[in-house]
């Protein structure tokens, strides 16, 4: 149901969420679309000491549909 973006976004947060983080995430800020078919969310993680530290969860669609090609982070 839904549009594209929407369908996609919804398979993005279940790939978020059913991602197994290595680390303890702080707090992290909406998903962000570029006009690819690339989304990408920032994620702050907890160090041992200092400031958390900023990466990007990435989820890569197939051209013109909501299935998933690739997931992950990068910094």
């Amino acid at each position: 149901e839904g549009s594209l973006d929407a369908r996609r976004r919804n398979a993005a947060q279940s790939s978020f969420e059913a991602y197994d983080f290595d680390f303890r995430v702080a707090e992290c800020s909406g998903w962000e679309l570029d006009g690819s078919d690339t989304f990408r969310r920032p994620v702050f993680i907890e160090q041992e000491e200092g400031p958390s530290k900023k990466i990007t969860y990435y989820v890569e669609f197939k051209p013109h549909s909501e299935e998933i090609v690739s997931q992950g982070m990068s910094e």
